[in-house]
């Protein structure tokens, strides 16, 4: 009896060493990074999940939405209220903006996915090309400014 309780007391001392823990972290297969001055949208894809085996890790991706928004938030007070149109979206040589009125002073940035300013042109008529020929193709971001408000963030697409 002395033997077997010996026996088994070492077993547990010499497997409580050697115990697994598990740890999460976020392992992400795709994702991307959109920031400028105002904040930063972080999006990956990947499921958190990292498991630790003795001396190893072994980490597996299977692939879940993970996003995280970090910035300053705007209230509806900060926004234009007017229906802005844009067209044809997606777009290959010429973008048209069209505001309802021109009570004010208005204009448009634009910046690419890693929120990069491309343009921050006025407008000054109620309907304004803006010349998409010398972009390269991909997703871009627009908002209207009007004196100290904006509209919401517009994508638009370049083919």
């Amino acid at each position: 009896m002395k033997k077997s309780s010996l026996f088994i007391l070492s077993m547990l001392l010499a497997t409580a060493g050697f115990s697994q823990s598990i740890k999460n972290y976020v392992i992400t297969s795709a994702g991307a990074a959109l920031m400028n001055e105002n904040g930063a949208i972080y999006l990956s894809i990947g499921e958190p999940m990292n498991t630790e085996i003795s001396e190893g890790d072994i980490m597996i991706s299977q692939g879940f939405l993970n996003i995280s928004v970090a910035g300053t938030t705007v209230s509806s007070e900060d926004l234009i209220t007017e229906v802005i149109k844009v067209y044809p979206n997606p777009t290959v040589e010429q973008l048209q903006l069209e505001l309802p009125e021109m009570s004010g002073e208005y204009r448009y940035r634009l910046t690419d996915l890693s929120g990069q300013l491309i343009d921050n042109s006025p407008i000054t008529e109620m309907t304004t090309v803006i010349d998409f020929t010398k972009m390269l193709p991909g997703t871009y971001f627009m908002q209207v400014i009007k004196e100290d408000k904006s509209s919401k963030t517009l994508k638009i697409v370049k083919i």
